[in-house]
């Protein structure tokens, strides 16, 4: 009601009384006034909410255009290429701009091409077959899949596309949004590591031949030969094997390729990790006495048994290196008081000095008592790695009554041995 209206009715009112007062029907009309009143107010304060409401969706509508617009920017400017594929079509309904960089195809022109067209034979069926196990897998809405892709001019690039599917309210699929990234600097890195890798194995292969031959022949013409040198020609026999073996498993172009999968966690046995250490070990031993303590042990510990080989060997070598001649070095692996399972290497050597103590693990970093031993510093650094890739550490410190003791910790699960 305006003021007006409401100001009428009022002195209208005020007649009313002073000519009818006391009648019965002034209250009631009074209070329905009063009624009224509080409607209008509230009809008032409702088309205020109404307006305001309003401005707010228009408001969110201008917000969502803006964010829409930064995205497509983001998207049309990027290194990696957006694009999405119809399922129902079958054809690739969205590229982003960036496509040209890295295949020289304009979008239009992209999106003109078929699968065949714009993959290598083999990617296209990798695709085809990636597309229909997300099509018919509804747990999986996510994966990632390795493409070679033609470019304009007939070379090809490789891509690694993330591809994830899109569902209606029924579940049933209907497109898949992908996100390419350019791989192709990192692939030729790859065949050039997997050539150096060979060439490197192949002339390995070729003196450790020599030296293996020559001891066989040194040890079965040499008459009266002497205990001593007996011991020498072995161990350089056993250094000769053990190198060999390395060579043959694990410079090969499948364990490097497993490699770059990252790790391979499986049940493995700590007792014959520490055993394959020891044996390891006592090659380039000069009369040390190396044990493993069985009690308490894992019976298996969820990690990448390769990979902890090799870390373990590594601390083992050291320990076999950098202490005297008859020393005592323990291996042991029991579970960790914080959950998980450790592995300790222990000597009752010299130790380590304390000041290089924060140091040991620096990549090429080699102590005062390194001098004299063969050597580039990268053992410790490359075993620390091997730990944290399982997520856990490597630590080391001195033993109070002498000589050091390296603990590699991982977070796996231990599965008790009941046997012990």
């Amino acid at each position: 009601m305006s003021q007006r209206k409401s100001e009428r009715w009022n002195r209208k009112l005020a007649d009313l009384t002073a000519s009818h007062a006391g009648h019965p029907l002034l209250a009631e009309l009074e209070a329905l006034l009063g009624n009224y009143g509080k409607l209008e107010r509230r009809l008032d304060k409702v088309a205020s909410i109404s307006d305001k409401m309003q401005s707010e969706m228009l408001r969110l509508h201008e917000a969502l255009l803006a964010s829409e617009a930064r995205f497509r920017l983001v998207a049309d400017n990027a290194q990696d290429v957006p694009w999405k594929f119809d399922l129902t079509q079958e054809r690739i309904s969205y590229v982003s701009p960036s496509i040209e960089r890295l295949t020289g195809y304009t979008v239009e022109e992209s999106m003109a091409l078929s699968l065949d067209e714009s993959f290598t034979p083999a990617a296209a069926q990798r695709l085809r077959e990636t597309l229909d196990y997300l099509a018919t897998h509804g747990q999986a809405r996510k994966s990632v899949v390795t493409l070679e892709r033609r470019c304009k001019e007939g070379s090809t690039v490789w891509t690694e596309d993330t591809v994830s599917v899109v569902q209606t309210e029924q579940q049933r699929p209907t497109e898949v949004v992908c996100v390419a990234r350019d791989i192709t600097a990192r692939r030729k890195s790859q065949e050039e590591q997997k050539r150096f890798v060979a060439m490197v194995s192949h002339e390995f292969r070729t003196p450790l031949a020599i030296i293996s031959t020559t001891i066989e022949l040194l040890m079965v013409t040499t008459a009266n030969i002497e205990d001593a040198t007996q011991r020498e020609f072995s161990k350089i026999q056993k250094a000769v094997a053990r190198l060999t073996a390395l060579l043959d498993y694990y410079l090969t172009e499948d364990r490097l390729d497993a490699a770059r999968r990252g790790l391979a966690l499986q049940d493995g046995a700590p007792l014959a990790l520490l055993k394959d250490s020891q044996k390891s070990a006592q090659a380039l031993s000069n009369g040390h006495c190396i044990s493993v303590e069985n009690a308490g042990i894992p019976d298996s510990i969820l990690c990448d048994i390769d990979l902890m080989r090799l870390t373990l060997r590594v601390l083992t070598d050291n320990a076999v290196k950098y202490t005297p001649a008859g020393s005592h070095i323990e291996l042991v692996c029991r579970p960790a008081a914080q959950g998980g399972v450790e592995f300790v290497v222990s000597d009752n050597g010299p130790g380590i000095p304390e000041d290089e103590l924060a140091y040991v693990f620096d990549k090429f970093f080699r102590g005062r008592r390194a001098a004299d031993k063969p050597g580039s510093g990268l053992g410790l650094h490359l075993a620390q790695c091997g730990a944290k890739a399982h997520g856990g550490t490597l630590a080391v410190r001195n033993r109070p009554d002498g000589g050091a003791e390296f603990s590699v910790w991982l977070p796996g699960k231990a599965v008790a041995n009941d046997h012990n």
